[in-house]
């Protein structure tokens, strides 16, 4: 402490002068700034720009400040004598303006703390105006910047000196209570726990008037944590739809308000879901019926050859009926001998279609392309009279034939159980490979088309997708398979990605004989 034969009342007036000035002069660029921002606020709540007038948000925080010691609270000449880091109280109160960017907020809150010292409590009040800019107004969480000014009055426990005559013991040369001007400087986020309660955290630069003779000015720190409640208000709308959020299926794709369905929030890329998008569909909300003719329109054809007989009973939808009296119905042209196979009508039952002679069912006037109906035509089937076997292993020679269990295995089906990390192939999985590796050995003929679904539909993943293609054909090819005999490519992306332990996944992967 100062020698106290110094005139108490003269120092105390000169301290409060000096702090009185400094937010005139020390703090003039900061003051700027907080005004300019503020003004530009207050004008936004005053003007037409205000995004949802009824909304008022109120909240509580609690959180901690810590005091610089070369604070100007109470003029104290001994760094003791100003307040120490201390707990806070508080309550806020604001809107949001110029469609939700921008919000107005006034702070109040209270610090319980003591004197540097020890021996005295030190509650600081304090009130501040808020401008706030929502720096992400998406996703789960909401981020924003916030600039302001206010005051800080401080209320000591420690008695003061008097301004004449004796000077007790333990008395201070200070100012209770002191009223400072601040501003502050932060930023802050919000996650919403429901459509009216956020949680909510902040961090606060304040610039305060500092201690006489020290420094022109306190930095001051402030991090707080609350909740805050939304009254009032439009619901929210994030896809701006116009539906509110808690009514919307599909709150972050805006509905495509088109007459279908328009009430359920989603867009509805093909309404009649017939695989034609509405953007190229005739008929949106009526679905084609995939009979091969004009599938492309997205329309409905329920007479194909217009001769008024319907698809559904027409026996040649895509050749006009001959009216002539005969079998008119059947909806297929007719004559005694209409293709000239030497069958008669109404025995031929394929009037329009010469019997194909070849002993197989010779006599009903049809022609028998594929005897054994397994897909592949008689002038190409070694077998036309025994179906091939379906198993992707030389299913166009037309003729039956059976793969190992385990081989027939890997062609079924996509493989999901080959282990990679990254794109390199790990090991144990070569046994899972052994039957397909023991197979093409044996099988010299045979070639094999390796794809690899990818985990994402970007190109870093087609290429990851890749390099575990070339690994797969690199192993057998490293067993003793000629590589010409191994084709690799990319698949469609996943609708999901596989899950991943420990870096390792197990992606789709296609085998196809060739």
């Amino acid at each position: 402490m100062r020698d106290l034969d110094l005139d108490p009342k003269w120092t105390l007036q000169r301290r409060w002068e000096t702090g009185s000035r400094r937010w005139a002069t020390g703090s003039r660029g900061a003051r700027r700034v907080v005004w300019t921002a503020m003004a530009l606020t207050m004008a936004g709540v005053a003007g037409p720009a205000v995004a949802d007038p009824q909304r008022i948000d109120v909240g509580v925080m609690t959180g901690l400040v810590a005091f610089d010691e070369r604070s100007g609270l109470g003029n104290a000449f001994n760094p003791k004598d100003v307040p120490a880091t201390g707990p806070l109280l508080g309550a806020t109160v604001g809107t949001r303006l110029l469609d939700g960017k921008v919000g107005a907020e006034a702070q109040f809150r209270v610090v319980a703390s003591t004197l540097r010292s020890g021996d005295a409590s030190a509650k600081v009040f304090g009130w501040r105006l808020h401008a706030l800019y929502h720096l992400l107004t998406e996703g789960p969480v909401a981020a924003f910047a916030t600039v302001g000014i206010g005051q800080e009055v401080l209320f000591n426990g420690k008695p003061q000196c008097p301004a004449s005559g004796a000077q007790p013991a333990g008395c201070m040369l200070v100012k209770s209570p002191d009223a400072d001007k601040v501003f502050a400087l932060g930023a802050g986020a919000s996650l919403p726990l429901t459509t009216r309660w956020s949680l909510r955290a902040q961090l606060l630069y304040l610039g305060a008037d500092g201690r006489p003779g020290v420094a022109k000015v306190a930095h001051d720190f402030e991090g707080t944590v609350g909740a805050t409640y939304r009254l009032g208000g439009a619901p929210d709308d994030a896809d701006k739809d116009g539906l509110p959020d808690d009514a919307d299926k599909c709150p972050n794709k805006a509905e495509d308000k088109d007459g279908f369905e328009d009430g359920d929030g989603c867009p509805e890329d093909d309404n009649d879901n017939d695989g034609v998008f509405d953007v190229a569909d005739k008929c949106p909300t009526v679905a084609e019926d995939r009979d091969g003719f004009e599938d492309g329109d997205g329309c409905p054809d329920p007479d194909n050859d217009q001769d008024g007989v319907p698809d559904a009973s027409d026996k040649c939808p895509d050749k006009p009926e001959t009216k002539n009296g005969f079998q008119d119905e059947d909806g297929c042209p007719d004559v005694a001998d209409t293709d000239g196979d030497g069958i008669l009508l109404p025995a031929d039952k394929c009037p329009n279609q010469p019997e194909d002679k070849d002993g197989f069912e010779d006599d009903d006037g049809c022609p028998e392309l594929d005897n054994d109906r397994d897909g592949i035509i008689d002038t190409q089937d070694k077998c036309p009279n025994q179906p091939e076997t379906k198993n992707n292993y030389q299913d166009e020679d037309g003729c039956p034939d059976k793969l190992a269990e385990a081989v027939a295995r890997l062609f079924d089906a996509p493989v999901t159980t080959l282990e990679f990390k990254g794109d390199k192939l790990q090991k144990g999985s070569d046994a899972r490979l052994t039957p397909l590796l023991e197979f093409m050995l044996e099988q010299e003929a045979v070639k094999v088309h390796v794809s690899v679904q990818p985990d994402a539909g970007d190109e870093a993943a087609r290429k990851v997708a890749q390099a575990r293609a070339d690994a797969i054909k690199a192993w057998l090819t490293e067993q003793g398979i000629d590589d010409l005999r191994v084709g690799t490519a990319v698949g469609q992306p996943a609708a999901a990605p596989p899950k991943v332990n420990k870096g390792v996944s197990k992606p789709v992967v296609a085998l196809k004989l060739l």
